[in-house]
Protein backbone atom coordinates (compact mmCIF):
# COMPACT_ATOMS: atom_id res chain seq x y z
CA UNK A 1 0.00 0.00 0.00
CA UNK A 2 1.20 3.39 -0.96
CA UNK A 3 2.07 5.88 1.86
CA UNK A 4 -0.41 8.98 2.34
CA UNK A 5 -1.49 11.36 4.77
CA UNK A 6 -4.26 9.46 4.72
CA UNK A 7 -3.40 6.18 6.01
CA UNK A 8 -0.64 7.75 8.26
CA UNK A 9 -1.69 7.56 11.92
CA UNK A 10 -1.67 10.57 13.58
CA UNK A 11 -0.31 9.26 16.99
CA UNK A 12 3.01 7.16 15.85
CA UNK A 13 3.12 8.00 11.90
CA UNK A 14 2.90 4.56 11.27
CA UNK A 15 1.30 2.90 8.38
CA UNK A 16 -2.34 1.78 8.35
CA UNK A 17 -3.62 -1.30 6.91
CA UNK A 18 -7.13 -2.03 5.85
CA UNK A 19 -9.23 -3.28 8.73
CA UNK A 20 -12.64 -3.43 9.72
CA UNK A 21 -14.14 -1.86 13.07
CA UNK A 22 -17.63 -1.33 14.99
CA UNK A 23 -18.96 1.80 15.98
CA UNK A 24 -21.72 3.18 18.42
CA UNK A 25 -23.52 5.30 17.64
CA UNK A 26 -25.86 6.46 20.81
CA UNK A 27 -28.52 8.11 21.23
CA UNK A 28 -29.98 7.98 17.39
CA UNK A 29 -33.25 9.59 17.57
CA UNK A 30 -35.78 7.26 16.26
CA UNK A 31 -39.85 7.04 17.48
CA UNK A 32 -38.75 3.82 19.46
CA UNK A 33 -37.29 3.74 22.65
CA UNK A 34 -35.51 0.19 21.71
CA UNK A 35 -33.35 2.09 18.99
CA UNK A 36 -31.28 4.06 21.13
CA UNK A 37 -27.87 2.76 19.51
CA UNK A 38 -27.10 1.57 16.80
CA UNK A 39 -23.58 -0.17 16.15
CA UNK A 40 -22.47 -0.87 12.53
CA UNK A 41 -19.30 -2.25 11.17
CA UNK A 42 -17.60 0.12 8.84
CA UNK A 43 -14.24 0.06 6.70
CA UNK A 44 -11.19 1.66 8.84
CA UNK A 45 -7.27 1.66 9.14
CA UNK A 46 -5.45 0.27 11.79
CA UNK A 47 -2.38 1.33 12.59
CA UNK A 48 0.38 -1.89 12.35
CA UNK A 49 3.00 -0.25 15.25
CA UNK A 50 0.56 0.91 17.46
CA UNK A 51 -3.01 -0.55 17.44
CA UNK A 52 -5.02 2.74 16.45
CA UNK A 53 -8.11 2.72 14.16
CA UNK A 54 -9.60 5.60 12.21
CA UNK A 55 -11.57 6.23 9.28
CA UNK A 56 -9.73 7.52 6.33
CA UNK A 57 -10.22 10.95 5.02
CA UNK A 58 -13.06 11.23 2.72
CA UNK A 59 -13.67 14.34 0.20
CA UNK A 60 -13.04 17.29 2.44
CA UNK A 61 -16.27 19.10 0.64
CA UNK A 62 -17.92 16.03 2.48
CA UNK A 63 -16.65 16.84 5.83
CA UNK A 64 -17.25 20.30 5.80
CA UNK A 65 -20.84 19.76 4.85
CA UNK A 66 -21.02 17.34 7.74
CA UNK A 67 -19.26 19.73 10.47
CA UNK A 68 -21.89 22.35 9.50
CA UNK A 69 -24.81 19.79 10.00
CA UNK A 70 -23.52 19.20 13.61
CA UNK A 71 -22.84 22.73 14.43
CA UNK A 72 -26.92 22.93 13.43
CA UNK A 73 -27.08 20.15 16.02
CA UNK A 74 -25.21 21.71 18.58
CA UNK A 75 -26.64 25.13 18.13
CA UNK A 76 -30.19 23.58 18.74
CA UNK A 77 -29.57 21.87 21.45
CA UNK A 78 -30.41 18.38 20.19
CA UNK A 79 -26.82 17.15 19.28
CA UNK A 80 -26.83 13.57 20.19
CA UNK A 81 -23.47 11.52 22.32
CA UNK A 82 -23.19 9.76 19.19
CA UNK A 83 -22.66 13.02 17.20
CA UNK A 84 -20.11 14.96 19.29
CA UNK A 85 -18.28 11.45 19.35
CA UNK A 86 -18.52 12.10 15.43
CA UNK A 87 -17.37 15.56 16.26
CA UNK A 88 -14.40 14.49 18.58
CA UNK A 89 -13.53 12.10 15.18
CA UNK A 90 -13.39 15.15 12.93
CA UNK A 91 -11.64 17.74 15.32
CA UNK A 92 -8.23 17.80 12.76
CA UNK A 93 -10.47 19.34 10.05
CA UNK A 94 -11.99 21.63 12.11
CA UNK A 95 -10.76 25.71 11.44
CA UNK A 96 -8.29 26.59 14.59
CA UNK A 97 -10.49 29.48 14.51
CA UNK A 98 -13.72 27.80 15.29
CA UNK A 99 -13.86 27.95 18.94
CA UNK A 100 -17.42 26.39 18.98
CA UNK A 101 -16.88 23.46 17.18
CA UNK A 102 -13.19 22.91 19.13
CA UNK A 103 -14.64 23.32 22.07
CA UNK A 104 -17.47 20.91 21.77
CA UNK A 105 -15.26 18.40 20.64
CA UNK A 106 -13.05 18.54 23.33
CA UNK A 107 -9.72 20.41 22.37
CA UNK A 108 -7.99 22.07 24.82
CA UNK A 109 -7.11 25.43 24.29
CA UNK A 110 -3.58 26.62 23.17
CA UNK A 111 -2.41 28.32 26.14
CA UNK A 112 1.13 28.95 25.06
CA UNK A 113 -0.30 31.62 22.62
CA UNK A 114 -0.62 34.74 25.18
CA UNK A 115 -0.26 37.99 23.62
CA UNK A 116 0.51 39.60 27.34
Amino acid sequence: MKTTENNKCRKCNGIGKPSKGYVNFHNIRTMYKEDEFETKLLNCLKCEKCGNSWIPETDTNKINKRLEYLRQELEAERISYGELAELQSLADHIDKNDVQLLEAAGVPENLNNKND
